[in-house]
Formats: C-alpha cells, sequence, structure tokens
C-alpha cells in the first residue's frame, strides 16, 4: 500500500484516538484498529461523500437555500403577527377567519420571497 504523510489539528486525531479505542474495546486487534487503519478508512468514507456530492451537484451546504428559508420564516413570522394583531383587535374570530388568514399569510409571503428569488419558467435560463 502507498504511504502518505498528512497532518491533522487535535480534535482530529482525539476522534481518530477515541474511534481506535472504540474498535479495540469491541474487540478489534491492534493492527485493525490502529490509528493509520482508522484514518485510511475516513479518507476513504470522505472521498467517497465527496464523489457522491459532485454527482448530484451540490457542494455541501448551500447558502442561497438557506437564506431562502430564512426569510421565508422571517416574512410569514412577520405576516403572522399582522394577522394576530388583526383578529386581538377585532375580538373574537371563526375557523374560515383562520383558514382565510393562512392563505393571505402564504399569499403574502410568496409575493415577499418572488421579489428576492424570482420564478424561473421552464426554457428560461
Amino acid at each position: 500500500m502507498p504511504k502518505i504523510q498528512v497532518y491533522v489539528n487535535n480534535a482530529a486525531l482525539d476522534k481518530i484516538n477515541d474511534i481506535v479505542e472504540e474498535k479495540r474495546q469491541g474487540g478489534a486487534s491492534m493492527q485493525d484498529a490502529s490509528i493509520s487503519s482508522t484514518a485510511s478508512m475516513l479518507i476513504e468514507l470522505g472521498i467517497r461523500v465527496y464523489c457522491i456530492q459532485l454527482e448530484r451537484g451540490q457542494g455541501g451546504f448551500n447558502q442561497a437555500e438557506f437564506n431562502r428559508t430564512m426569510l421565508e420564516y422571517m416574512v410569514k413570522t412577520n405576516s403572522i403577527s399582522n394577522e394576530l394583531l388583526k383578529l386581538a383587535v377585532k375580538g373574537n374570530f371563526s375557523q374560515e377567519e383562520l383558514t382565510h388568514m393562512k392563505l393571505r399569510i402564504r399569499d403574502h409571503a410568496a409575493t415577499e420571497l418572488e421579489r428576492f428569488y424570482p420564478q424561473v419558467e421552464d426554457g428560461e435560463a
């Protein structure tokens, strides 16, 4: 097998040592549960994950999607607060009014999100 030299930070080394100890407590031999074999296994797993992400066209965390989701939740929270304030001033409300309130909140959130994230129709790029 080829040999490579890799430098890791202390936190990574501690985690590798924890895995080695866990394997040894599970009955693994000294050869099967060594820092070298465990690091090799982790590198192989990392390569698999990396290749799968490339195949899917994903780079892991998607900041744009996170921003979009957070904006949606903030707009909905704002809209819910406004609707509840209207209902509190009015007094009592029916199930039908609650249903209409939900629809208004969703419509308002969709309208606000459309400003920042316009829908791209099929055929457009």
